[in-house]
């Protein structure tokens, strides 16, 4: 458990990169600021598990077949 939710952790600051990156150069706008503070407090609550060993993954598996460094995209995800 605390594997996959470390696992976890490590890919949600750069879903936070992510929502500052695509608007550039004027910035995320009042909902990627709402996702943004959303996906900030499912960080806190992951580390919040991880700390205390308790919780349940998101994820079930995890994929070892990819590369190391890239994560699984669902079919018909574009790329920017």
């Amino acid at each position: 458990m605390r594997i996959q939710k470390t696992y976890e952790a490590l890919f949600d600051p750069e879903k936070i990169r992510k929502v500052f990156r695509e608007p550039l150069p004027a910035g995320p706008d009042a909902d990627g600021e709402t996702a943004v503070s959303h996906m900030a407090k499912a960080l806190k609550h992951t580390l919040s598990d991880i700390e205390s060993g308790t919780g349940q993954p998101k994820l079930r598996t995890i994929d070892t077949s990819l590369p190391y460094g890239t994560e699984k995209r669902h079919p018909g995800h574009r790329r920017r």
